[in-house]
C-alpha cells in the first residue's frame, strides 16, 4: 500500500497555522471563557513557531526568512526595540514594542510552515469561514443593539473589538473568501460566498468609512485582478449592489460625511492627531518619539486642557512615521511594497490565484489603514505572512522545475 508519509513537523506547523488564523478571528477566550485557561491562540502560535525552529535544528532546513521582505520586516522590529533609547516614553515604548514582536514571530511562523500551495489555500478557507464568526455575531449584536460604539455602530469582542479594525478585518477577508471558491468543491464555495456575504454586511453594521473605502478597494482589486475577470466583476457588482440596496439608511447618513469633515467630530480630531504628529515628527524626523509614543507626544507638542482628549493617529503612515521616524516609515513602506512585487510576480505560478487575492486584501488594508493606525495590528501581519508563504510557492515551483531539468538532462 502506498501513500504519502505523514511528516509529524508538517501537521505541527500547518495545524497550528490553521488554529492560530481561527483564534485571531473567533478570540475563543472571550467567545467561550472556558476555553480561556488552555490559552488556544499562544499554543498554536507556539506550534507554529516551534515547527519552523525544529526543521531549522534537526533537519538543518534554513528558516524562511521571505527574501527582502523579511529583511524589511527585521529592521523594522529592530527599531521598534530599539526605541525605547529616544522615546518620550522609555518604558511604554519597552512594552509596546516586546509585545509587537509577537506580529513578527506570526510573520515567520506563517511564512515558514505553510509549505504548498494546498497548504496556502487551506490557510485561506480557514480565515474566510473562521471570519463568519465575528461576522454573524457582530450582526447579532447590532440586531440585538447590544454594545454598541456611539449608539449605533456594532462591534466583535477581543482583537476586533474595536469597530474599524474589525470593519479592516472584514474587508481584508473579502477578496481571500471569494478567491478560496476557484477550484473548490460547491458546498465550499456556497460556504464561502457566505462567509463573504456576511464579512460585508458586519462591515456595514460597523458603520466604518475607512472599512467601507477599504471593501471597495479589496472588492475592485480581486475582480480586476482574477482570471476569470468578466464573471469576478459581475459578481462584484451584484455585491456592491446589494449592499446598496440592503445597507441601513444610517449607514449611508455617516458615509456621507466624508466629505463634510469641517463638521464631522471624529474627522476634526483625526486632523488635530496629525498636526500634532506633523509637530512631533519635525523635531525627531530621523527616529520619531518612540514606539507606542504617538498619544504621549500630545502632552509635549500638543499641550491640552485637562478635559481635552488626545487622539491616536488614526493613519497607519502617520503611526509609523512618528513614532518610527522616517527610517521606520521607510521600511514599512518597503515591507509593504516588497510584499506586492512578490505576489504580482507569483501571480502566474501555482498559487496564483491566492497570490492576487492576498494583492486585493492587501490593497483594502492599506486603504483602511489611511484612517486607522492598523500599522501594527494582528491582521496586517496575518495578511503580510499569508502573502510571504504565498510567494514562496514560485520560487519552490521554480527550484522543483530547474532540478527535475538537471535530472533530464
Amino acid at each position: 500500500m502506498s501513500g504519502r508519509r505523514i511528516d509529524p513537523l508538517e501537521v505541527l506547523g500547518a495545524g497550528g497555522a490553521y488554529i492560530f488564523i481561527a483564534c485571531l478571528y473567533v478570540s475563543p477566550a472571550d467567545l467561550l471563557p472556558w476555553t480561556a485557561p488552555l490559552r488556544p491562540a499562544m499554543l498554536s502560535a507556539a506550534a507554529m513557531v516551534s515547527a519552523v525552529l525544529l526543521r531549522r535544528i534537526m533537519r538543518g532546513e534554513p528558516v524562511r526568512a521571505a527574501g527582502g521582505t523579511g529583511a524589511a520586516v527585521a529592521v523594522l522590529f529592530a527599531l521598534l526595540l530599539l526605541s525605547p533609547l529616544w522615546s518620550l516614553d522609555p518604558r511604554g515604548s519597552l512594552g509596546y514594542a516586546l509585545g509587537a514582536l509577537k506580529l513578527a514571530a506570526a510573520f515567520v511562523g506563517l511564512a515558514g510552515t505553510l509549505r504548498t500551495p494546498a497548504q496556502v489555500r487551506r490557510a485561506l478557507v480557514v480565515a474566510a469561514l473562521s471570519s463568519a464568526v465575528p461576522a454573524a455575531v457582530t450582526l447579532q449584536h447590532w440586531h440585538d443593539e447590544v454594545g454598541l460604539v456611539e449608539g449605533y455602530r456594532a462591534t466583535y469582542m477581543g482583537l476586533l473589538a474595536n469597530p474599524n479594525q474589525l470593519a479592516a478585518a472584514m474587508a481584508m477577508t473579502v477578496p481571500l473568501a471569494l478567491a478560496a471558491r476557484t477550484g473548490s468543491g460547491p458546498v465550499l464555495r456556497a460556504l464561502l460566498l457566505v462567509a463573504a456575504g456576511l464579512d460585508a454586511a458586519a462591515m456595514v453594521a460597523t458603520h466604518s468609512r475607512g472599512g467601507l473605502l477599504g471593501f471597495a478597494a479589496g472588492l475592485a482589486a480581486w475582480a480586476l485582478l482574477s482570471r476569470q475577470r468578466m464573471r469576478s466583476v459581475a459578481l462584484a457588482a451584484a455585491g456592491s449592489a446589494a449592499l446598496a440596496v440592503f445597507a441601513p439608511s444610517s449607514f449611508w447618513e455617516r458615509t456621507r460625511t466624508i466629505g463634510d469633515y469641517a463638521q464631522d467630530a471624529s474627522a476634526q480630531g483625526r486632523l488635530q492627531a496629525w498636526e500634532t504628529g506633523a509637530k512631533a515628527l519635525a523635531q525627531s524626523p530621523l527616529l520619531g518619539v518612540g514606539a507606542g509614543a504617538y498619544l504621549h507626544a500630545w502632552d509635549v507638542y500638543a499641550p491640552r486642557n485637562p478635559g481635552e482628549r488626545a487622539y491616536a493617529s488614526h493613519n497607519m503612515w502617520a503611526q509609523v512615521a512618528v513614532e518610527l521616524g522616517l527610517l521606520g516609515a521607510a521600511c514599512f513602506a518597503a515591507v509593504l511594497l516588497l510584499s506586492v512585487r512578490a505576489l504580482w510576480r507569483a501571480r502566474t505560478g501555482p498559487a496564483g490565484d491566492d497570490a492576487r487575492a492576498l494583492c486585493a486584501s492587501l490593497a483594502a488594508l492599506v486603504v483602511c489603514g489611511q484612517t486607522a493606525g492598523n500599522a501594527f495590528h494582528w491582521f496586517t501581519y496575518l495578511a503580510l505572512g499569508l502573502a510571504a508563504a504565498t510567494a514562496h510557492q514560485r520560487f519552490q515551483a521554480a527550484r522543483e522545475a530547474h532540478g527535475a531539468g538537471l535530472a533530464a538532462a
